[in-house]
């Protein structure tokens, strides 16, 4: 009698167990289940609040995958085009990415398909990404040879930019730091090609029986730690002094770091601190301001409507290549940004 020896190649994949967290409205095809991946579905009425996509949206679909013992959430909000991922952390509770850390995740799992297939040509892509986004995403493009252009937040500004440069590439992704996700340029077919991609990335998962978390980590360490934190500063009188003070005189000897570029989106300009050099911003005016330090701190702050909002947004990055020492490394920078906040709310 022939023996087959019990070797990791000849066991059977364990499915990664996927809830999709979607509108009742929604009309689209949701995908089945597979060997690698066992889709479920949970919907959420008209009257829940999907402006903000993040964890506390996605409560109702984490207390589901919890007594269920699912792996993963996908949610969509209701146009079906902004996402939000929820995944398992090292003890086996749900966390959320935020939308830099998806990006990131969605980019290079679709950047690897293309070099894989196409190892030695151009890889025919292109990367919209709105102004706020991480950096994370240039560091992934530049090392696999992927052009990137900015835009403004928001769909209609992603689908803009995607449409102005169809002609020059052969894909284009989009994403911005409200959580939307283009991967279509087709509005119709998007969230259909969303779902294309997330079940090749499961199963890819699957396979290499990785978790979410654990692919993650392998991006931190391939092209930097970068953590992003996002506050608001609300009056109910107008705050156009305090976002004036950022442009004209932005902090610097408060935060102990040499002051690199500005990129006024008022005046559509930018101010290389290093060089010298100053130049035009192509894009819109905007009542936003983008300052840049030499440590890798990133500040960009915006005005809302109205003048009674701001929104400050802080992104900064370490080296790190010991996976073990994730969590500590990210610890640090995340006390180091909140050193930050405390110094901007003193100013």
């Amino acid at each position: 009698m022939e023996t087959v020896e019990n070797t990791a190649e000849n066991q059977p994949i364990k499915p990664l167990k996927c809830l999709f967290y979607l509108p009742k409205a929604a009309k689209i095809k949701i995908p089945a289940s597979t060997e690698k991946v066992e889709t479920f579905h949970l919907f959420y009425g008209a009257d829940v609040d999907d402006e903000t996509l993040n964890f506390k949206f996605l409560m109702p679909a984490v207390e589901e995958a919890k007594n269920e013992d699912y792996d993963i959430i996908l949610g969509f909000d209701k146009s079906l085009n902004r996402i939000i991922i929820g995944y398992k952390n090292t003890e086996g509770r749900f966390q959320a990415f935020n939308a830099h850390q998806q990006a990131a995740l969605i980019s290079d799992h679709l950047i690897q398909q293309v070099i894989w297939d196409r190892p030695f040509g151009e890889s025919g892509m292109m990367i919209i990404k709105s102004v706020i986004l991480s950096d994370q995403l240039d560091g992934i493009a530049t090392k696999n040879g992927v052009p990137v252009k900015t835009t403004h937040s928001g769909f209609d500004n992603l689908m803009g930019g995607v449409k102005a440069n169809m002609e020059a590439v052969e894909k284009i992704i989009a994403f911005d730091d409200r959580n939307t996700v283009i991967l279509n340029p087709d509005a119709d077919k998007n969230s259909q090609s969303i779902f294309d991609m997330w079940m090749a990335l499961l199963s890819d998962l699957a396979e290499k029986e990785k978790s979410m978390l654990d692919r993650h980590i392998d991006l931190q360490v391939k092209y930097r730690l970068y953590l992003e934190k996002t506050f608001q500063i609300t009056r109910d009188t107008s705050i156009k002094k305090i976002f004036d003070k950022f442009r004209t005189k932005p902090p610097v000897d408060d935060l102990a770091d040499e002051l690199v570029l500005i990129s006024d989106y008022k005046k559509q300009t930018f101010h290389n601190k290093l060089t010298g050099r100053k130049g035009t911003l192509e894009l819109e005016a905007r009542n936003m301001v983008q300052i840049e330090y030499s440590s890798g701190l990133k500040l960009t702050v915006e005005l809302e409507e109205g003048e009674t909002q701001m929104s400050i947004h802080l992104s900064k990055y370490t080296n790190f290549a010991f996976k073990p020492k994730y969590a500590e490394i990210r610890k640090g920078l995340h006390d180091s940004l909140l050193k930050t906040v405390v110094i901007l709310g003193k100013m």
